[in-house]
């Protein structure tokens, strides 16, 4: 396999009026050849000189920091295909290409992952969002990673910094390795790793099983009915949000992204739809079940009128006074409205397949466990 990089001055040979050229890194694979850009202002042709180490003549102010540059450049492309060699790759130009034109340190992981996240195309913003807070963490962590780092004890030594010095359960920790392994993976297909280095590697995290909360009917009455008189009259739009959230299946986020065309009306009957945040993932729910989602929905003139929506700190803050001046005895939080919408859709007697598109789940039933826990009561209400 024959490869060469060489430097080139003006490869097209055609002259301007301003006589400035560019300067090229020649690449040629088994014939076939490219050109790359190492973004170096123009010369003139009497300030190219083109011998190794010496391309750009004394003439040039900054001849010495063009010809630094076209070095580190032409370095990690030799660098790049003995890599290639080493590891029984084949060397294409596209490979090569795509090698050169990534941003950063070639061999910091760091840079990588940094990369990688720009260029991805992430299916929901929480998802993207989610890689974002583990680069954060990893640089935290350590923010020199070579790809040469990349061994069990470094695995280990972050999961402890998760779980030590960030406070983190281990359902989060989990989280988190989520993106590293996958970003790894990606390492690994295009050839900066010889094998995966999480390959037999155990990180022995310690999950909690998540503690479900949702309300009773009673319980969701007094929030419906409290009455906002006097001081924090603020809380009652916050009431409202959390009642929607019971009515809909939506996350508080997904509220946001409602617009005039998710509100659809078929048959006479009320639908939310639309895609969810966090997955992008399709959900139809039939707020027509529930007569006051409609209220909620036409007491802040929606779509006319955007909804009254906090940030999820303040909204959750909200929450935890609303759960007090109803006197209930639990944890209100974005999450238990979905719960609450579960439950009574599964006391109507919907199907799981129903519900998962009520949801917007796409996995199988199992992940609906999480979300549907029937009690008598709700029996009760079902056979009235």
């Amino acid at each position: 396999m024959g490869v060469t990089f060489k430097p080139v001055f003006n490869r097209t040979g055609k002259k301007n009026k301003k006589g400035l050229y560019s300067v090229h890194l020649r690449v040629t694979v088994d014939g076939r050849t490219a050109y790359l850009n190492p973004k170096l202002p123009k010369i003139t042709q009497e300030q190219w000189l083109g011998k190794p180490n010496k391309w750009i003549k004394d003439n040039h102010p900054n001849h010495f920091l063009f010809n630094k540059k076209i070095q580190e450049k032409m370095s990690e492309l030799f660098d790049f295909a003995d890599r290639q060699q080493l590891l029984d790759k084949a060397i294409t130009l596209n490979k090569v290409e795509e090698f050169f034109t990534r941003r950063g340190d070639k061999t910091l992981f760091n840079d990588y992952v940094e990369e990688y996240i720009r260029t991805y195309k992430f299916g929901a913003p929480a998802t993207k969002k989610k890689y974002e807070t583990f680069k954060k963490l990893l640089d935290e962590f350590n923010s020199n990673i070579r790809f040469s780092n990349l061994e069990e004890n470094l695995f280990l030594n972050f999961r402890d910094f998760l779980f030590k010095e960030k406070k983190q359960r281990g359902n989060t920790v989990d989280k988190y390795f989520d993106p590293f392994k996958k970003i790894v993976r990606d390492a690994v297909k295009k050839d900066y790793l010889q094998k995966n280095p999480f390959d037999g590697v155990e990180l022995k995290i310690k999950k909690e099983k998540p503690v479900r909360v949702t309300l009773t009917c009673k319980e969701l009455e007094a929030i419906e009915n409290l009455r906002f008189t006097t001081e924090p009259k603020s809380l009652e739009p916050h009431r409202d949000m959390f009642l929607l959230l019971c009515y809909s299946g939506l996350y508080y986020n997904d509220l946001r992204e409602l617009t005039g065309d998710s509100l659809v009306i078929e048959q006479g009957k009320e639908f939310l739809i639309g895609d969810r945040y966090k997955t992008g993932e399709r959900y139809i729910s039939p707020i027509f079940l529930f007569p006051r989602a409609k209220a909620i929905l036409e007491k802040y003139s929606f779509p006319e009128k955007e909804l009254p929506l906090i940030s999820d700190q303040k909204f959750n803050e909200s929450l935890k006074l609303i759960r007090d001046k109803a006197e209930i005895g639990k944890n209100l939080f974005n999450k238990v409205g979905r719960n609450v919408f579960t439950d009574q859709t599964a006391t109507m007697g919907f199907s799981e397949l129903m519900q998962k598109k009520f949801l917007g789940h796409t996995k199988d039933s199992r992940s609906l466990k999480h979300y549907v826990e029937i009690e008598v009561e709700h029996i009760l209400q079902f056979l009235t």
